[in-house]
């Protein structure tokens, strides 16, 4: 089939998986159209996939899941029948339904789901886990899958979707991570604070992808955090964080069961 550009659609509150859809989106080697999806003004307004896109969806993992707000996104895509790589990036852990709620946004848009990529970064909760990544070498490897996969839709007439049961997926491991859900649902309050160091600049409010956070006055954020990260590791004072107890619990948690994990980049076509 004949290819005319990639459109790169993305979720990414701490940049991970801005860079390793990016570099997926490098090696496809074709014009690249962004659609960033981040922030609440992102998602206000309708988007029509172009005639012969070459078409990028990636988001974070979230508790073995894909954001529910960017899968409800990319439902209301016009997607003409355009090919799409569905593109996880996950903390070290699993990826477990997040192919599987990709896949189903995808195809209800109109886009054809032709093949995953599982790709890794930095976990939202600490730096500690997966430190650094994506690396130098993940992102080499994320150019690879791209111009993997544009040769295979350049090879075919028609793309075809990827049937369902090869589907990367389990199910979302609740004994890895069911205390997580507790403690996190739980939270009281639900909500970062910023500590003594805060210099009231702002950028927590502009990168929340809710908008819960009250521009020039961050003791004002309201109570519907989804601890995706973005203000605790985007802050250049390191001011916010999440002191409440119950955190912490989860955060040495997800250090002492899967903080060392060494995984790798991986693709189904």
């Amino acid at each position: 089939m004949e290819l005319k550009q990639t459109v790169l659609c993305y979720f990414s509150p701490t940049g991970g998986t801005y860079k390793n859809a990016k570099a997926v989106a490098g090696g496809a080697g074709l014009p690249v159209i962004e659609k960033r999806t981040t922030l609440p003004a992102d998602r206000g307004e309708a988007f029509e996939i172009p005639e012969g896109s070459f078409v990028i969806l990636a988001a974070p993992v979230f508790g073995g899941r894909a954001p529910k707000l960017f899968t409800e996104y990319i439902k209301t895509l016009r997607g003409r029948g355009c090919p799409a790589l569905l593109c996880a990036v996950y903390g070290g852990r699993h990826y477990d339904m997040a192919f599987v709620d990709l896949y189903e946004a995808a195809n209800a848009a109109g886009l054809v789901p032709f093949g995953c990529a599982a790709l890794l970064a930095e976990h939202s909760f600490d730096r500690r886990i997966q430190t650094g990544r994506p690396t130098g070498k993940d992102l080499a490897e994320a150019e690879k899958i791209g111009a993997l996969v544009v040769d295979r839709l350049k090879a075919v007439d028609v793309p075809a979707a990827m049937p369902e049961e090869r589907i990367p997926a389990r199910s979302v491991d609740l004994q890895a991570i069911g205390m997580h859900g507790e403690k996190l649902g739980g939270l009281s309050p639900n909500r970062p604070f910023p500590g003594p160091s805060c210099s009231r600049c702002g950028l927590c409010a502009d990168v929340c992808p809710l908008g819960l956070i009250e521009r020039g006055n961050p003791d004002r954020i309201l109570e519907k955090c989804f601890k995706c990260g973005a203000c605790v590791k985007l802050c250049p004072q390191k001011a916010m964080h999440f002191p409440q107890p119950d955190y912490e619990v989860v955060v040495q948690d997800c250090l002492e069961h899967f903080g060392k994990s060494n995984r790798s980049a991986e693709s189904r076509l």
